[in-house]
């Protein structure tokens, strides 16, 4: 939130800015709206930031705390010396700095780098902005990507898709169309297909993808026809061959995976197998344990709870998965009965959720 001089009066302005000070000019865009405990203000949706022009305003602007080892004297000093050139001087000819009285090579040089990771991040945002990405965004793209933003989405926009939480492909595919990648690039199609790779592992909960339907799914984000099948094909090798994704065959079709996840979960399954292989295990699930339980709670377990439960007290581990209403807190409070019923301990870990509370 911040005060702006607008025709001579004071304006509230609230929302995402990259790094402003006192004396610099702010070109906005968004609209007035009222606040019901602080009254109007103007919501801004996009900003320009230009450098402060006369005297006064230099002056203010290097004494309002961004800039490095300045105060009011030695911003009253910069200004007399260097007057509406002193930011051209910073910027361009920082050594001139120490004829200032006060001012030795080392403090120059902090003023000069100060100064210019202020105008990077303003520069750097104001660019992505060129692309209808809104502030919010822009601040977190330059978070991620410092002074490498204007090259890293030059270069590939696609990569905004994995690294900043809510850019999804279309997104990410109109700023490539933007800065001219053509529609049938393979680095839009690699990108495609990994922004596919990703949904159905996040959304599905699945891993693996088989490839012809993987394909299908490809074509369908990258709004093209089947004419584009092969050049599909070879972007899935490409990948392939740079170590991205990982093929497999799993029920006798061909299947892919990103590296990342394929890698995770052969780390998972080798640590699961080492338990289930342990030391002896001790059984307590019976039928007949799970019959009492049934009649003291007054249920009636499903047939695939019955086998969680017996899994769950005699096997080394046991990984029981389900969406919402499917049982499993069921399963647990029989597990731990059971347990209990032959006096031994346990322990509950839930790290998120609901659980955690309870």
């Amino acid at each position: 939130v911040l005060e702006l001089f607008v025709e001579k009066r004071l304006l509230t302005v609230s929302g995402k800015f990259p790094i402003v000070g006192i004396g610099e000019q702010l070109e906005l865009e968004g609209e007035l709206k009222m606040h019901p405990e602080y009254g109007v203000q103007f919501v801004a949706e996009s900003v320009k930031v230009e450098s402060p022009v006369d005297e006064t305003a230099i002056e203010k602007y290097l004494a309002c705390g961004l800039i490095s080892g300045v105060g009011e004297v030695t911003a009253k000093n910069i200004v007399k010396m260097f007057g509406k050139d002193t930011l051209k001087v910073i910027e361009n000819e920082p050594a001139k700095l120490v004829s200032v009285r006060g001012i030795s090579q080392r403090k120059a040089n902090d003023i000069y780098n100060t100064y210019k990771d202020i105008k990077k991040m303003q520069e750097a945002v104001m660019f992505l902005q060129k692309y209808d990405i809104s502030i919010n965004t822009a601040v977190k793209i330059f978070d991620k990507y410092k002074y490498r933003t204007e090259e890293v989405l030059t270069e590939n926009p696609y990569k905004l898709i994995e690294d900043i939480d809510g850019i999804g492909f279309k997104t990410a595919d109109k700023i490539a169309m933007k800065i001219g990648i053509k529609f049938d690039s393979d680095k839009r199609m690699r990108a495609g297909i990994l922004f596919q790779l990703s949904e159905i592992a996040e959304k599905q909960g699945s891993t693996l993808a088989f490839v012809d339907e993987l394909l299908t799914l490809s074509l369908e984000i990258l709004e093209l026809d089947e004419s584009y099948r092969e050049q599909i094909e070879q972007a899935l090798v490409d990948l392939e061959i740079t170590g991205t994704i990982r093929k497999v065959i799993f029920e006798d079709r061909d299947a892919v995976a990103i590296t990342k996840y394929y890698t995770m979960e052969s780390y998972i399954s080798k640590k699961l197998l080492a338990l289930m292989v342990g030391e002896d295990i001790v059984k307590y699930g019976t039928e007949q344990e799970i019959a009492q339980y049934e009649t003291l709670e007054r249920i009636i377990l499903h047939e695939k709870q019955r086998e969680a439960v017996l899994a769950g007290t005699n096997e080394p581990v046991v990984v029981i998965t389900g969406g919402p209403g499917t049982g499993k807190t069921t399963i647990i409070k029989a597990i731990l009965k059971i347990f209990k019923n032959n006096k031994l301990k346990c322990m509950l870990m839930a790290p998120t959720g609901r659980a955690s509370k309870r």
